[in-house]
């Protein structure tokens, strides 16, 4: 028969081993969650830098089409601006708006209607 200190050791070691193994659960989960956030960022990072990929080649879409269909007429730097500040269906209207236009002098005219 086991003594009642003998039990005590016995429950007090397990005891340690159940609070070292939480320890170590609770750890293994902070680490988990701080992974989990970064993934997120990452994610998130890679939708964004998409995104610009997207806007910036919708962009050389735009000055492509108007240097093409104007011929030595350029895109300067503050259309180019301009055209940067426009989302995606702003720019999609630019250039269905663009086909119809005799010089590339309107798109001035069109940058101060108000679909822009």
């Amino acid at each position: 028969m086991r003594t009642l200190s003998e039990i005590y050791q016995a429950n007090r070691a397990q005891s340690l081993a159940l609070e070292k193994a939480l320890a170590e659960a609770q750890q293994q989960a902070a680490e988990a969650q701080q992974q989990a956030a970064q993934a997120q960022q990452e994610a998130a990072k890679a939708q964004q830098q998409a995104a610009q990929r997207k806007a910036e080649g919708r962009i050389e879409a735009v000055k492509n089409f108007l240097t093409r269909k104007f011929g030595g007429e350029m895109v300067t730097g503050e259309a180019i601006a301009k055209l940067e500040q426009l989302s995606s269906e702003q720019l999609d209207d630019l250039l269905f708006a663009a086909a119809g236009w005799n010089s590339l002098g309107q798109m001035e005219d069109y940058f101060n209607t108000d679909r822009v």
